[in-house]
């Protein structure tokens, strides 16, 4: 099973899950995801999943420091899992190369294929039907640019509740 991403995602829209960001940096997946939701990393929330796009990973890089900026391909994971190339022709036309399946697309957003099927009867998601859904690249960068909400910067639950706290001593103290 492939771990990420198609064999034809285009750059702009690969995105890596917290496990497959952290083979390119020095830390692990787990902290990797409580930086996330500290919001001390870029990252981005694509089908309620954290996920973490070339650009955040070399931004990531940039700041540690530590390791070299990566060139943007398939992380460690999922090269050590393609099997060996065996020299038969491929059969698909080079028309449906350039298309993705509905798997492909929940695949490229880590989402289920039953919201993509969802989006395309109820939501308006751009497709194509020959003889199948499929959806080309600038298909799958609409339904991107349509859905994705980045990151805001702001402060966390931690450091709001501290302020209310803070706030509601001060009043306690002025009510005296």
């Amino acid at each position: 099973m492939e771990s990420g991403f198609t064999r034809n995602a285009p750059d702009g829209l690969r995105h890596y899950t917290a496990e497959e960001a952290a083979e390119f940096l020095p830390v692990s997946a787990a902290t990797l995801r409580h930086w996330a939701y500290a919001r001390k990393v870029p990252h981005h929330k694509m089908g309620g999943n954290l996920s973490f796009s070339v650009a955040d990973i070399q931004t990531m890089c940039a700041m540690s420091a530590v390791v070299p900026v990566p060139a943007p391909g398939p992380p460690l994971s999922e090269v050590a899992e393609q099997p060996v190339a065996e020299a038969e022709p491929q059969k698909a036309s080079s028309v449906l190369e350039c298309y993705f399946t509905v798997d492909e697309v929940a695949m490229v957003f880590r989402c289920s294929t039953k919201l993509i099927r969802d989006g395309v009867n109820h939501g308006g998601f751009p497709h194509s039907r020959m003889g199948r859904l499929l959806f080309s690249a600038d298909d799958v960068r609409k339904i991107y640019e349509m859905h994705h909400v980045p990151a805001q910067p702001g402060r966390h639950r931690s450091q709001a509740r501290r302020a209310a706290q803070a706030r509601q001593r001060r009043s306690a103290k002025a009510a005296e």
